[in-house]
């Protein structure tokens, strides 16, 4: 299916409307638009930074929450920012594409239930983003 703009805006207005219906709260309908102008290695510096876990633990084999939370939102904001497939954060992480799946699928369940320290990151990490990109 072929969209223009306005036909999807108009799209995401209905289903705005038709979730606050069924949830009873406010709720906003925003669509990611990926910025080509970062890159995966400064995506990569800005998690690190915020997250305070160094670049080169990233890519370790550790199970540490904080290091595979870190690993977690690089996946996440790699998907959605920079449109990457799973394959190639894999690749880029030194991981399984499955287990960038499981990754942002656990990340994602966070941010569902509203777990404020996940929400908190996310919302630092895509601040300090949008500074330094054109999206």
């Amino acid at each position: 299916m072929n969209l223009n703009q306005p036909e999807v805006k108009n799209l995401i207005s209905k289903w705005q409307n038709e979730l606050r219906q069924i949830v009873g709260d406010d709720v906003v309908l925003s669509v990611y638009q990926p910025s080509k102008k970062i890159k995966f290695d400064h995506l990569k510096a800005i998690v690190c930074a915020i997250t305070g876990v160094p670049p080169e633990r990233i890519l370790h084999r550790s199970r540490y929450q904080s290091q595979v939370q870190a690993r977690n939102l690089l996946s996440l904001f790699a998907r959605q920012r920079l449109q990457m497939t799973y394959v190639s954060i894999g690749k880029e992480l030194q991981k399984d594409h499955t287990t960038i799946i499981t990754g942002i699928k656990r990340l994602r369940g966070f941010i569902d239930i509203g777990d404020e320290r996940v929400c908190e990151l996310v919302n630092k990490i895509e601040s300090e983003i949008n500074k330094h990109s054109d999206g």
